[in-house]
């Protein structure tokens, strides 16, 4: 009987640990079991890593709520998608909160911008194929509002090594009032604006959208001697948006000023 009583257990341990590990899919389980056999002292310390995840739910504010609280960052995508950027212990977290029902890994993606230049026309118009003249964006304003942008990447250089950037402006506490105002500035800091999670979709959007073309390396951008504008957000305002039920009134010439500056 004693027996027979320890095997049901262990069929039921089994069975709820099977349960759980439904909700991950097999390419996060595979993320994570990358990163735990290549550097598992790292795991559930200070440098431990992270992995970007699309979290699956049926309430994704509450869920988002929950995930801010514990010090990450989210992005709310719709009514039953969010993604996030954790510590690969917290996916222990997310997986046994009932409200989360699937969580997918973020495949890694390959640099494709020499395909996307021909693809989209504009290796001919760099060029000049079937043009008087070829085009590079000079003269062009590239405004990019995004967070995780490095202000200093070597993709924003000119030849001279100068940035490309005519000015910056930090938005992320917006509307937060009881954040510091900041004033947009032409004097690009050192380093880099990352938030803590150490996302780069602004340094992506920008250089697809404006790369410079270094010698030697062809994943450059479209518009490769544009001036940059960045305006770094953590895209609450989407949330705000959401919940007041109305548009910001943004003024029509904003980016025309930052021109002229």
């Amino acid at each position: 009987m004693k027996k027979f009583f320890i095997i049901v257990c262990a069929s039921v341990v089994t069975m709820t640990v099977m349960a759980q590990s439904q909700k991950i899919s097999a390419s996060l389980d595979l993320q994570i079991r990358q990163v735990t056999a290549s550097a598992p002292h790292r795991v559930a310390s200070k440098t431990e890593p992270f992995l970007s995840v699309f979290v699956h739910t049926t309430q994704p504010e509450q869920v988002a709520d929950a995930i801010k609280a514990d010090g990450y960052y989210v992005n709310v995508l719709g009514d039953e998608l969010l993604t996030t950027q954790v510590h690969v212990s917290y996916i222990e977290t997310l997986e046994t909160n009932e409200l989360v029902t699937c969580l997918e890994g973020v495949d890694k993606q390959q640099p494709n911008n020499d395909l996307a230049r021909v693809e989209t026309g504009a290796s001919k118009i760099h060029n000049n194929i079937e043009l008087e003249t070829p085009f590079t964006g000079k003269g062009v304003l590239v405004g990019i509002i995004d967070g995780g942008l490095k202000w200093n990447h070597i993709a924003f250089k000119k030849d001279d090594g100068t940035s490309r950037f005519k000015w910056i402006w930090e938005r992320r506490n917006y509307p937060d009032n009881t954040q510091p105002k900041t004033e947009r500035t032409t004097t690009i800091p050192d380093g880099e604006d990352l938030w803590a999670g150490g996302d780069g979709h602004g340094t992506h959007v920008a250089g697809t959208a404006a790369g410079s073309r270094i010698s030697e390396n062809d994943y450059y951008g479209i518009a490769t001697e544009a001036d940059i504008v960045g305006i770094s957000t953590s895209f609450i305002m989407q949330k705000y948006w959401k919940m007041s039920g109305r548009l910001p009134n943004m003024p029509k010439n904003r980016i025309s000023r930052a021109s002229s500056t």
